[in-house]
């Protein structure tokens, strides 16, 4: 019975923080963002996945984005998530919370790229057969790749870079070929990384 009502407390949560940013900041600060976060650790499947759409919802609060500038693990968390959630509503999910995020904070930006394991994430978002988690993971790297020429010049060291240059190539087949935002948003991403100077002017017009 507990789990139950836990449960629908989390979805009554998760309503309220789309409402509006007054009902968000409400939540936060009496403790809430902490409290759910407990839940998104359970075993308990229906209470986890709860717990994350909640806190991904409550992401649109300024008071959140700073929350997870702190010196936690909450990115590193949802990071985490996008390698190892088996669940893809989860994954869309967090990975639009990650989009936000980063679109945020140049701080968040930074952070992101020293946590263990975000190229596999990037990686896992990018190559993803889901439309919308390639997409949400295409937003990200656009939002990487623009924050500074430091974070720019990181990413394009690895597999990223190629398979942004991927996700941009006339060469695709139809068949396999990424959606129209997919596409502009990893444009956006080698456009970003030319502009910072850290790649060559035809890597990022070639592949568009």
């Amino acid at each position: 019975m507990a789990a139950l009502e836990n449960f629908e407390a989390l979805l009554a949560l998760t309503n309220l923080a789309q409402m509006s940013e007054s009902v968000r900041q409400r939540i936060i600060k009496e403790g809430g963002l902490g409290k759910i976060e407990n839940y998104m650790y359970e075993d308990h499947e229906d209470l986890h996945r709860a717990a994350i759409q909640a806190v991904v919802n409550l992401c649109m609060s300024p008071d959140t984005v700073k929350a997870f500038e702190g010196e936690n693990d909450r990115l590193k968390y949802f990071i985490l998530i996008c390698n190892e959630e088996e669940e893809p509503e989860v994954t869309q999910a967090v990975a639009g919370a990650l989009a936000f995020l980063t679109s945020s904070s140049e701080k968040i930006c930074n952070k992101f790229l020293t946590i263990p394991k975000w190229m596999e994430a990037m990686s896992f978002l990018l190559a993803n057969p889901s439309e919308p988690v390639r997409e949400r993971g295409a937003c990200i790297a656009a939002f990487l790749m623009d924050s500074n020429k430091e974070n720019a010049a990181k990413i394009v060291e690895t597999p990223i870079l190629e398979l942004l240059m991927a996700l941009t190539s006339k060469e695709v087949t139809s068949e396999y070929r990424p959606g129209e935002k997919v596409v502009k948003y990893a444009h956006e991403a080698l456009m970003s990384a030319k502009e910072h100077g850290v790649i060559q002017e035809n890597k990022a017009e070639d592949d568009a």
